[in-house]
């Protein structure tokens, strides 16, 4: 029997087969991840250790993920723990969605 593999299952792949390397938004949503900010923090919140880039262009934002470490391994000296926990990039998409939802609730 083939078992689906879960959202979090997915990305974690994707990240540990490229740890230490950048991996860019698109790579995560072309997984099917809708809400990749969910499972990157509940990645963190298991102990992973990923930091997020960004890059501002005139032509919108660029994010990549990068997995530094896994529960229990120590960060490496050349990361910033303090990225490790930054919100993670909204798209535009995402945020009229999210604003849409808030809007319906209010």
């Amino acid at each position: 029997m083939e078992h689906r593999q879960s959202q979090l299952g997915k990305l974690l792949k994707l990240l540990l087969s490229r740890k230490g390397q950048r991996v860019g938004l698109p790579e995560i949503q072309r997984l099917g991840i809708a809400q990749h900010g969910a499972r990157l923090k509940e990645l963190r919140a298991l102990g992973y250790v990923i930091r997020n880039e960004m890059e501002h262009t005139p032509y919108g934002t660029r994010s990549w993920y990068v997995l530094l470490a896994e529960p229990g391994e120590p960060v490496p000296l050349f990361a910033n723990p303090a990225t490790t926990e930054a919100d993670v990039t909204v798209s535009r998409h995402e945020r009229a969605r999210m604003r849409a939802r808030e809007e319906h609730r209010g």
